[in-house]
Parts: structure tokens; C-alpha cells; sequence
């Protein structure tokens, strides 16, 4: 979306290399992408190791540019299944119990 928006917005050929920020720190990433997915205090060392700098003119341009077409940032939920999988850990549990309750009924029944 970004290389689409900066390719039809300006008539700069650059190559956008996009970065993603986690800033949830309950949230454990595992990437297994070819995109750079960090942390917010690991933003300026991805900016500085990057391949190609702007000018400080050009930054400002590109600054000017994504300001006035900011969309916001995207908030998606963390949802917490702690609470279904001690439901089901629970169900397993009695599903368990009554097994081998059903098991010991079984085999009274057949020892009479």
C-alpha cells in the first residue's frame, strides 16, 4: 500500500521498505517474513541501517506528504484466550474424572 501511495503521489522512483511496530509489549513477536517487524525503541537504529538515506529535504517532503494524507494507525485487539482454555482444560478435566469413574463402574458390574 505504502510503495503504491508514494509511487502515485509523488514522481520520485524510491523503493519503500516498510516497518512494522509493536508497541504491545504483552505481545511476543515471531517473524517469519521478509519484513521488518520491531519494537518503538528499535525505530531509529532500523532507520539508520537502512540502504538508502533522504536528503533532510527530502525527508521533509515525504513528512509533509504521509501528514497530509494520515489515515491514523490501525488498532487491532489482543484477544486473551486464557479464559476459554481454562474452560476447556476444566471440560477435560471432568471428561477425565468421569471416564474413569464410568471405568470403575464397568468393571464392579462385571465382577458381580
Amino acid at each position: 500500500m505504502t510503495q503504491k501511495f508514494v509511487t502515485q503521489t509523488t514522481t520520485n522512483k524510491i523503493h519503500v521498505q516498510p516497518i512494522i511496530v509493536i508497541s504491545n509489549d504483552n505481545v511476543v513477536i515471531e517473524n517469519e517474513t521478509e519484513w521488518v517487524i520491531v519494537r518503538p525503541n528499535q525505530i531509529y537504529s532500523c532507520i539508520r541501517n537502512a540502504q538508502r538515506q533522504f536528503t533532510r529535504e527530502q525527508a521533509e517532503e515525504y513528512h509533509r506528504l504521509f501528514e497530509k494524507y494520515d489515515i491514523g494507525q490501525a488498532k487491532f485487539p489482543l484477544i486473551d484466550y486464557g479464559y476459554q482454555i481454562e474452560r476447556v482444560t476444566s471440560h477435560l478435566h471432568l471428561i477425565e474424572q468421569s471416564t474413569k469413574l464410568i471405568s470403575m463402574v464397568n468393571s464392579i458390574e462385571m465382577n458381580r
